[in-house]
């Protein structure tokens, strides 16, 4: 295979996933969707400045609360 074959079966699947959720997409799933994304984030900046904390590293642990 390829690497042109690999991207064009990527683009595919990408495609493909991107008619699924278009086709199911409803205003409440939207606002779902929305919420998890936003849920997502902020768990990820959490874990973040958890991580600074346990580092050690104090002013970017400070900076990043701020």
């Amino acid at each position: 295979m390829s690497v042109n074959d690999l991207l064009s079966y990527v683009r595919w699947i990408d495609l493909r996933a991107a008619e699924f959720v278009t086709a199911i997409r409803t205003p409440a799933l939207t606002e779902a969707m929305t919420s998890m994304t936003g849920l997502g984030s902020v768990t990820a900046g959490v874990v973040l400045v958890g991580l600074f904390h346990l580092a050690g590293w104090g002013e970017e642990f400070r900076t990043s609360v701020v």
